[in-house]
């Protein structure tokens, strides 16, 4: 059987325009741009925006974030469960 490619390289795709979509539909790049343009906004304030919006533009941070987020709230999750006062760790 011949070696055609990666199988997860669809995979991979289907993230990414996923992560893509959803920065865009949450106009966060949309925002940083106006950000960035905005001459009435400190040059500071504009040089951070300019990095953001450069960091959004890479699929390494959107990555990062969804997999920061699912980490999160598991944790959230076991959190309020061990908060519980219904919870009895004795049994």
């Amino acid at each position: 059987m011949e070696n055609t490619g990666h199988k997860a390289e669809p995979f991979a795709e289907a993230i990414l325009s996923t992560l893509n979509n959803s920065a865009y539909s949450l106009n966060l790049i949309g925002s940083c741009a106006e950000l960035v343009n905005c001459d009435s906004k400190k040059q500071l304030t504009r040089t951070k925006g300019s990095g953001l919006l450069r960091n959004l533009n890479n699929f390494e941070t959107p990555f990062i974030t969804s997999l920061w987020c699912d980490i999160l709230q598991i944790f959230n999750h076991a959190s309020k469960k061990l908060q519980s006062t219904q919870l009895d760790l004795g049994s």
